[in-house]
């Protein structure tokens, strides 16, 4: 891969997060991008692109939820219930598999990216 195409998918995963902050309803698309975009593309979320890209459109960025959601087991219900959404967007096979495994994969990538940004402070840079 060339610095210029990891830069440019490194966007993907970082609209995806500001999506999951933003939107007023989960999306289980944003959801499996991240497991894509970490699982088999192995890019990671620069948190400070996050913070550009809150900043890049007009209007204000009006978070709907903290990023402490996709680690709490309260909230756990909601983001399984968005990731049945996927019926439109992915292969029944690969659906089915996932819901074999509860989305496990999914969800532990969502968690090991939503960590790795509260630990740079990010939570606190978004949503103020």
């Amino acid at each position: 891969y060339t610095p210029e195409w990891a830069e440019r998918v490194s966007g993907v995963p970082a609209e995806k997060i500001k999506a999951l902050v933003e939107r007023p309803n989960l999306k289980g698309r944003d959801l499996y991008d991240i497991w894509f975009m970490r699982h088999t593309l192995q890019v990671s979320v620069p948190p400070d692109l996050v913070v550009e890209r809150t900043k890049a459109y007009p209007g204000k960025f009006v978070p709907k939820r903290s990023l402490h959601t996709f680690l709490s087991s309260k909230t756990q219900k909601q983001v399984l219930a968005a990731l049945e959404d996927l019926h439109r967007f992915i292969p029944p096979e690969e659906l089915t598999i996932m819901r074999k495994e509860k989305f496990k994969n999914v969800l532990l990538a969502v968690e090991e990216t939503v960590g790795q940004l509260l630990e740079k402070g990010l939570n606190e840079k978004i949503i103020e």
